[in-house]
């Protein structure tokens, strides 16, 4: 495999991050669940109510977590670029890693208290107040995702306004995102997300990732002006 093929598939993994993700969440989440507030008697009935796990449901699992990883993969790819943009003694590439991979370990820390409950209901009637408590540990370690994501968006919006290493119009997209991505967290406690920032978060992704795509077929300026020099003279 040549580098270019590798670094088109590291830049490609974003994209794969969503589809995955996303088709996974559907079938996870299809029967809904109880809202942010609910009673624990309230959320004890909705584990009652569920289905043993099933082949779909671990196959669901399974595509998010691969997901994630996937998103990993990117985080880490988009890193190295920037990485590059900023040259040495640039730390705040290193910042954005870390963002990333913070979400990454919050997402898949999330999974452990919904099956937990899940399995646990399985074989045995759960207390009410265990079956909460396990919920809001499964809703909780996703809200934090959206504070850890404004740390992989808040740096990336820097380097790329500052070094144009990539569209400056992304770079300014993603400032918008690290800033609406926190609001999220206080308006989920009452109640209310709305879900336009989750899902431009999943856009910004997707145009990051196409970008990269286009960037690594792109011959670099120095490339490109040995060409042009090196072009013979027309007329």
């Amino acid at each position: 495999m040549t580098d270019r093929f590798l670094a088109r598939l590291g830049a490609a993994c974003g994209i794969l991050y969503v589809l995955l993700a996303t088709l996974g969440w559907e079938v996870l989440a299809g029967g809904g669940g109880p809202d942010t507030g609910a009673s624990p008697e309230e959320i004890d009935a909705y584990y009652s109510s569920l289905p043993a796990p099933g082949v779909m449901d671990w196959v669901a699992m399974s595509l998010v977590v691969f997901g994630l990883l996937c998103f990993m993969v990117f985080v880490v790819y988009l890193c190295g670029v920037l990485r590059r943009a900023e040259g040495e003694g640039g730390w705040l590439s290193t910042v954005a890693l870390g963002g990333g991979l913070l979400t990454v370990a919050a997402q898949l820390g999330g999974f452990a208290p919904g099956f937990a409950a899940l399995l646990i209901r399985m074989h045995e009637k759960m207390d009410p107040q265990v079956a909460a408590t396990l919920y809001y540990l499964n809703d909780g370690s996703h809200s934090l995702v959206w504070i850890t994501t404004t740390f992989l968006l808040a740096p990336v919006a820097i380097v790329v306004i500052r070094t144009r290493v990539l569209p400056r119009w992304l770079g300014w997209f993603a400032a918008v995102l690290a800033f609406g991505l926190p609001a999220n967290v206080p308006l989920a406690v009452y109640g209310f997300l709305p879900p336009v920032f989750l899902l431009l978060n999943l856009v910004w992704i997707i145009a990051a990732s196409v970008v990269l795509i286009r960037k690594v077929g792109a011959p670099r300026p120095s490339q490109r002006d040995a060409h042009i020099e090196g072009a013979a003279p027309v007329g």
